[in-house]
């Protein structure tokens, strides 16, 4: 005699006397289809995005899917039937208990006609994955605050069935709210489908949306919070090193015993971006040269994201802001554009960061819209707000917070939290870039400190000890002192511009010919430069840097242009009008 069921994964299961399982793939699945001829918002965990390890592009497709249909089963319903026997077994054979928790299935049907996946190596590639366990080794959410470090898999099992192209995945529901939006929170960022199947051709590409997507509605968000309206464009910056990593450029195996594996996971979890790059095996380390990275990563995430040839740098030029002003009304590929700008610090102004600024393509959400045919976005105010059953995302102001307590390693209390969010204008980039500042000096960053700091209270003496710590590294408190009040001697009378810009862009200009000059003099850096600068020696800096101004006195049969410093023109004036002056008093 012999049972037939169903299976939840849409397998026919026959029971035979013997109590042996065999299948009969003759039945529909039950289970929700996806129908990729209605587009949808799916709801991701900003962890999630800005998660780093091991990955592909086809795991990260397959868990963009799985996360929509993930639905939290339980025993009960099955219980009673042949299901709760077949399980039963599956677990004592396989470890794997998918009859209960957080559950998703889905068709490789249904992945390849969301993603406009295309290749006849599909079950192959699943088949690696499932071998190389990428499913339950690549999620992972890091958190690290107070010298408490924690790594969870997102994923505790995973199942691929050959035979009916399924996979079945178990979230961890141990952090569902991580995974899912339950409860319609902070802390998640709407993905539209029909974008994303155009941005998966590249797995960086993918990666770097996904990144741009979440930081402009996260700051669009807390603009709103402000009571501010919505901007045009909305700027983001990372540190070069930690972008390679958050794009997926470079990526480190979190289960590896490998030791170089590991000592990059230990400075990844640190928030060490710039060493845990240098320790990564070259193997997976990837275009460590900035043009190649611009070229290799920049400007395929500009022809999938923004619709056309270019790798998205624009510099500031007027020109270069006409010509990307031209390709956004002319292109229209997804929901949003963004241009970017390499930023350099330091000796052989080395590129440290991306900045990126993003503004949302009205047009582009619109044909999306006219495309699919359906409502996906509204539009307000030549803005574009991604809507979900009507209801706007709301700020999560604990989520924030909660943010920025991971982002500092020094234990702070709630209230003090809570006022660094308030003078930042709740702008977490700004309370990184200030923390990770103080934080270069080694010492023990307080909150007082940050506020500080981001206010320019730390301007002392009229030096704004902040701005030329950044700008003029290398140099003590008292060196930068020196030399600011020395260039304060040098700059023209009639300069209208900002004082400390004036100021670095002098001082830079001297800094670079000392760093020329040959190390046997015997004299450290700073002297040499407080040498030039008391001299100036060869009486020009870099007009587009400081913009030095050259003063003329014409005397009689002598029209020739001189320099002079502000005491001697003062000088000069007072003879001019008639006054005492040292020569006559």
């Amino acid at each position: 005699m012999e049972n037939s069921v169903e299976d939840v994964i849409g397998n026919q299961i026959i029971i035979g006397e013997d109590g042996q399982y065999t299948f009969a793939n003759t039945i529909e699945d039950k289970e929700d289809r996806y129908d990729v001829s209605v587009p949808v918002f799916i709801s991701k965990s900003n962890a999630l995005i800005r998660r780093i390890g091991k990955s592909t592009l086809l795991s990260e497709q397959a868990l963009l899917l799985a996360i929509y249909k993930a639905k939290e089963r339980t025993r009960d319903s099955i219980k009673g039937t042949q299901l709760e026997y077949y399980y039963e077994d599956l677990k004592k054979k396989s470890g794997a208990d998918f009859s209960q928790g957080l559950i998703a299935t889905f068709t490789s049907t249904e992945l390849k006609s969301m993603m406009d996946i295309k290749t006849s190596r599909y079950a192959a590639a699943m088949d690696d994955l499932m071998n190389m366990n990428v499913f339950t080794n690549s999620w992972h959410i890091l958190y690290n605050n107070n010298g408490i470090m924690t790594d969870t898999a997102c994923v505790v099992a995973s199942m691929y069935d050959k035979r009916t192209g399924k996979v079945t995945i178990k979230f961890n529901s141990d952090i569902a709210d991580k995974i899912i939006n339950l409860k319609n929170s902070g802390g998640y960022t709407l993905l539209d489908s029909s974008v994303m199947r155009k941005v998966s051709k590249d797995l960086a590409t993918w990666s770097i949306y996904q990144l741009l997507r979440e930081e402009i509605s996260y700051k669009e968000a807390v603009n709103r919070k402000r009571g501010f309206a919505d901007q045009k464009e909305y700027m983001t910056e990372f540190g070069l090193s930690e972008f390679k990593f958050l794009s997926t450029v470079n990526q480190v195996d979190l289960s590896s015993t490998d030791p170089d594996q590991l000592a990059c996971a230990r400075l990844i979890k640190e928030k060490n971006y710039e060493e845990a790059e240098q320790v990564l095996p070259k193997s997976s380390r990837m275009y460590d040269d900035w043009k190649d990275f611009r070229k290799r990563v920049l400007a395929k995430a500009c022809k999938f994201i923004n619709g056309w040839e270019g790798t998205g740098c624009y510099g500031p030029d007027i020109e270069d802001l006409m010509e990307y002003e031209a390709d956004c009304a002319k292109y229209h590929q997804t929901d949003i554009h963004f241009r970017c700008e390499p930023v350099k610090t330091g000796v052989g102004a080395k590129v440290s960061a991306v900045r990126f600024y993003i503004r949302w393509d009205r047009q582009g959400a619109e044909l999306v819209a006219e495309n699919t045919g359906k409502e996906t976005v509204s539009v307000e105010d030549n803005t574009v707000k991604p809507t979900v059953r009507g209801k706007k995302a709301a700020f999560d102001e604990n989520a924030f917070l909660d943010s920025v307590s991971e982002l500092i390693d020094e234990k702070m209390k709630v209230s003090e939290l809570k006022k660094i969010a308030e003078v930042s204008g709740y702008d977490i980039e700004k309370i990184r870039i200030t923390y990770m500042k103080l934080k270069k000096n080694g010492d023990e960053v307080s909150s007082d400190m940050i506020i500080a700091a981001m206010t320019g209270e730390e301007t002392v003496d009229g030096i704004d000890y902040v701005f030329y710590r950044e700008t003029l590294p290398g140099f003590s408190k008292d060196e930068l002192k020196a030399m600011v009040e020395e260039a304060r001697k040098h700059k023209p009378l009639d300069h209208k511009g900002d004082t400390d810009l004036w100021i670095e862009g002098y001082i830079s200009y001297y800094r670079d010919k000392a760093l020329a000059t040959a190390d046997d003099t015997k004299t450290t850096m700073f002297k040499r430069l407080m040498d030039m600068l008391r001299k100036d020696y060869d009486s020009k800096a870099h007009p587009e840097q400081i913009q030095r101004t050259v003063k003329t006195v014409a005397k009689e049969g002598d029209y020739t242009q001189r320099q002079y410093t502000e005491e001697q023109i003062s000088e000069i004036e007072r003879k001019k009008l008639g006054l005492p002056t040292k020569d006559n008093k």
